[in-house]
């Protein structure tokens, strides 16, 4: 199924804290919303599914049948793009150099000299400010060599 704006990729984080607490005020203060969203989110999954996924009538409320199977797979799929998106993070550069220049020195002095930088220092990301009160310093040989 191809998720669009009008499937239930809204409404998955929703759907499952609210199943895992047994509870929208719960699962309310844990994505930090009011209950309201909450509860329209799974009504709107249920509605998009055909099915409902969660008895109210129940305190504190549970899953329907379909709920529960519905429940282990989205429970599923979350745990694997977790476990699949650890090594994704881990693999950001550890290094990083913030500049904070205005934007005359960014365009005519920071600008021609960064291509070289990033061929010298591939590993290192860069990350340039620009406004018009902040003075740009020249990055010197001296200053990189830790790096």
């Amino acid at each position: 199924m191809s998720l669009s704006p009008n499937s239930t990729d809204r409404f998955l984080l929703p759907v499952e804290a609210t199943s895992r607490h047994a509870s929208f005020s719960a699962a309310a203060e844990e994505l930090n919303v009011s209950e309201s969203p909450i509860s329209h989110a799974v009504t709107a999954a249920e509605a998009f599914l055909g099915v409902q996924l969660i008895d109210r009538m129940t305190r504190p409320i549970s899953q329907t049948s379909e709920g529960k199977i519905y429940m282990a797979t989205l429970s599923n799929c979350l745990n694997q793009l977790a476990t699949e998106g650890g090594p994704l993070r881990r693999s950001k550069t550890r290094y990083a150099l913030t500049i904070s220049c205005n934007l005359a020195n960014a365009n005519y002095w920071l600008l021609p000299r960064l291509k070289l930088f990033h061929r010298e220092y591939p590993k290192l990301q860069v990350h340039a400010s620009g406004g018009r009160r902040a003075s740009c310093r020249p990055i010197t040989q001296r200053s990189l060599q830790r790096f």
